[in-house]
């Protein structure tokens, strides 16, 4: 299934597939179906009628999303593991007057003995 984004263009171009969604309604007389994997597709259309015929309407075409999926979730699996890096240099930017006052001699290792192995943790996330 295609869900169609229309664009106006004078000369023909291939489709431009720009996201794949799941959960899209698709109505049959009474019959309402949801749909998954529905590739959302840019399609260019000589005139504005044309292009406003088609705007969001689902086509029964079949295109090949599965590189589009498998990259889509490489990305979040690539942003999920920035964020959790992130998350352990803020921890360790945040927690860096405790290395300071045991240097020192201010405070004592044994205060911060969770803070301390907590910090060793984070480095460990960002080697």
């Amino acid at each position: 299934m295609i869900k169609i984004k229309p664009i106006i263009r004078k000369e023909e171009t291939s489709d431009q597939l720009v996201d794949v969604i799941d959960g899209v309604e698709v109505t049959n007389g009474e019959e309402v179906t949801l749909i998954d994997n529905v590739a959302v597709v840019v399609r260019a259309y000589s005139n504005l009628a044309e292009a406003k015929a088609h705007d969001g309407v689902i086509v029964d075409e079949d295109y090949d999303t599965s590189v589009f999926v498998a990259k889509k979730k490489a990305d979040a699996i690539i942003a999920t593991a920035e964020a959790v890096k992130q998350e352990a240099l803020d921890y360790l930017t945040e927690t860096d007057y405790i290395v300071i006052k045991i240097a020192e001699g201010v405070a004592m290792k044994e205060e911060y003995l969770g803070v301390i192995k907590r910090r060793g943790m984070a480095r460990n996330t960002l080697s």
